[in-house]
């Protein structure tokens, strides 16, 4: 504020030495730049402001009290969520303000005014006005403050606006789209109270509706059920004398189809108020109407009980298939299938042709859904005994049309002598399962049916496909383990006709690994039982197998029980699918373990002339005791570095490499058996081969 006030000086100075003085008018000058404030129940708003320089400028439509007098016009604003009623006033505004709009309008510019209910000055000490409205409906309102000059009102304010309930305000629940149904369950009851003394008939119902021909004023309530009900609506815990009530229900709101009771009583309450009832009602939502008809015949404050009891003749809401949800399935799990199905019926249950349809009996349904191959078993067990006859199917479809029969049953697993029977290999889906009612004590009325499932004793594993892996993550300097069996494994299109995993078809289980960095890895199958004599020693890249790298280097002697270890070098980023074939004959298949380890490629960041690689070889390699280095373009003064897979030097020894030279390495004792890299390190730079020690 006084930076506000430097800056109109500086600029009424300003203006002054020009010749003109004007003073800006202020910020609520119109009621365009108001912000309404939120005015709640018993928390007063202040208005304070100076209208001094306050101008008309639009403030109202012509025609208006407001456009007639043009008062300069300072504006205020507020919001009301429900029915107020208001008082404003200008007690804490100095003495004289003898003129004020006593009005509030509902837009801007100013067309629709509404008049004080009341208004005098004898509330200020100081004699100025205090005005009030009453039942103003939740909406947003505006004050004007005029400036009549003369001292009777002009210049700094300060106005307090009150709010209070409405003593006449109709209630929360005057409209039935106001109303939030509450859920009726079968067996339970809900309580609806209120007073309908003030309601009003506001459009509650829709023309040419016995409603809208007698409309009293209604309050309403409403419920929802999820199954068919019997639904009781009692006024027994109002006050006697509701002899006029509406005996219907409506399930959409405005009112338009209306259910009338199905019977009704006046004796049922002691007081002499009305029961009354409603058969089967469908799940849904229901919308009942409270009447005030006055003469004492019915309003004021009331209390109605209702109530749901199970539809006495309905068909189970599993009487379909295409009704029922399927439950999730897990091998090793169970699932338990309770019903009635006294009242089912043969609805289109199945397919013209199938035995379901060739012998139509009443049936409700259950379905379960599995997500890989298991072995399923349905017991009657829990069943009263003599459920003789039931279906020894499930099917795949709604209606039934594929039918897969049980793998084997028998009326002896259950002690009640019921039937408990299995199906062996099922594939991963949804099954449906028929519960017959036959009829002559033979399968009919309560049951309890558990279903349970196994993995199928000879599924093929989860990783058969390299298409069902997903990636581990590998970094240099970690390890990660493949796990698996692939005693089931089959050969379904692993690989890409014309490559060797596509000419020698073994069936194979998939792992796969993702690296972001360039990687030496070396693959250990010395954790499997020995014997696996054959396993493939190569990557791909693709999936089904079609771009393949072979190892660098492979030996079965770090492993002490003769498995295979082999190794790549300089893999680059990207991902990597690796095949666990099974040959049999003992030569490989059943449970396994590999252990990959990751270092930083060794070719990493080593400068330098890598040509160099190319002048200079080892042999033997695979090595034994002695690995011989020759150059035949000579090398001169070098350092020789032997490093392991995990990035450790081994051995380091300096030579000169003459041109046409050999310089012989003796490893004995200096390093263990398994693959290594050479690194040669001279004047023009660093070069490396891959050895392995056996």
């Amino acid at each position: 504020m006084k930076m506000h006030s430097t800056r109109s000086l500086f600029l009424a100075t300003a203006l002054a030495s020009a010749g003109a003085a004007v003073a800006a008018p202020p910020a609520n000058d119109l009621c365009s730049a108001v912000t309404a404030v939120s005015l709640s129940i018993g928390t007063p708003l202040t208005f304070t402001g100076d209208n001094t320089e306050a101008t008309f400028a639009g403030d109202a439509a012509p025609g208006t009290l407001l456009a007639d007098y043009p008062s300069p016009n300072t504006w205020h604003a507020f919001t009301t969520a429900g029915c107020t009623d208001v008082t404003i006033s200008y007690c804490g505004t100095s003495a004289g303000w003898s003129n004020v709009w006593k009005l509030l309008t509902t837009d801007c510019p100013a067309q629709t005014l509404i008049n004080a209910t009341a208004s005098n000055t004898t509330d200020c000490a100081n004699g100025n006005w205090t005005f009030s409205f009453s039942s103003l409906p939740a909406g947003t309102y505006y004050l004007p403050v005029p400036n009549v000059g003369f001292g009777q009102g002009g210049g700094p304010y300060s106005i307090q606006v009150t709010a209070a309930t409405c003593a006449s305000a109709p209630p929360a629940n005057d409209l039935c789209s106001a109303v939030t149904p509450q859920p009726l369950a079968i067996d339970a009851s809900l309580t609806f109270t209120g007073d309908n003394t003030n309601a009003t008939f506001a459009g509650d119902a829709a023309p040419g509706t016995v409603l809208a021909d007698y409309p009293f004023p209604n309050t309403w309530h409403a419920f929802t059920t999820t199954d068919c009900a019997d639904v009781t609506v009692s006024y027994c815990g109002t006050s006697a004398g509701w002899s006029i009530v509406w005996r219907l229900l409506t399930t959409e709101c405005p009112a338009q189809t209306l259910i009338n009771a199905t019977t009704e009583s006046a004796g049922n309450c002691a007081n002499g108020n009305w029961t009354f009832t409603f058969s089967s009602l469908p799940a849904g939502t229901y919308y009942l109407p409270v009447p005030n008809v006055g003469f004492g015949q019915g309003g004021g404050a009331y209390s109605i009980d209702v109530s749901a009891a199970a539809c006495a003749n309905v068909v189970p809401a599993n009487d379909l298939c295409s009704a029922v949800t399927p439950g999730h399935l897990s091998a090793g799990g169970s699932l338990t299938f309770n019903g009635n199905n006294t009242l089912a019926t043969f609805a289109g249950d199945a397919e013209p042709g199938t035995v379901l349809a060739d012998y139509p009996f009443p049936n409700t349904w259950h379905a379960f859904t599995t997500d890989a191959c298991t072995d399923v078993t349905v017991s009657y067990c829990a069943t009263d005994a003599g459920w003789t006859t039931v279906w020894k199917l499930l099917t795949t479809d709604c209606p039934a049309q594929t039918i897969i029969n049980a793998t084997a049953a028998d009326d002896t697993t259950c002690a009640n002598g019921n039937w408990t029977f299995s199906f062996s290999s099922l594939p991963a889906g949804t099954y449906y399962l028929p519960v017959p009612n036959v009829g002559f004590g033979q399968g009919g009325g309560a049951y309890h049916i558990e279903v349970t499932a196994a993995t199928c004793a000879n599924a093929a594993p989860a990783n058969d496909l390299c298409t069902d892996v997903t990636p581990m993550e590998i970094a240099a300097g970690t390890a990660i383990t493949f796990e698996g069996d692939n005693t089931h494994a089959t050969f379904a299109g692993d690989a890409e006709p014309g490559t060797i995993l596509a000419d020698f078809p073994s069936p194979n289980t998939w792992h796969a690994f993702t690296t972001t960095d360039c990687l030496d890895l070396t693959f250990s199958y010395c954790n499997t039982p020995e014997g696996w004599t054959n396993v493939w020693k190569l990557l791909t890249t693709d999936c089904p197998a079609h771009h393949i790298i072979n190892a660098t280097a492979a030996n079965d002697t770090a492993c002490t029980n003769g498995n295979w270890t082999f190794s790549f070098t300089d893999l680059q980023p990207g991902t990597y699918y690796l095949p666990v074939p099974n040959v049999g004959f003992g030569q490989g298949g059943g449970h396994y373990s590999i252990e990959v380890d990751a270092v930083t490629c060794l070719h990493t960041g080593i400068a330098g002339n890598q040509a160099a690689a190319q002048g200079w070889n080892l042999y033997p390699n695979p090595a034994d005791g002695t690995v011989a280095i020759a150059t035949p373009q000579g090398m001169g003064s070098v350092q020789i570095d032997i490093v392991d897979l995990s990035g450790r030097t081994a051995y380091t020894e300096h030579a000169v490499l003459a041109a046409g030279g050999t310089r012989q390495v003796n490893l004995a004792g200096r390093v263990v058996a398994g693959a290594y890299t050479v690194v040669i390190t001279s004047a023009e730079g660093r070069s490396c081969k891959g050895l392995v020690v056996r």
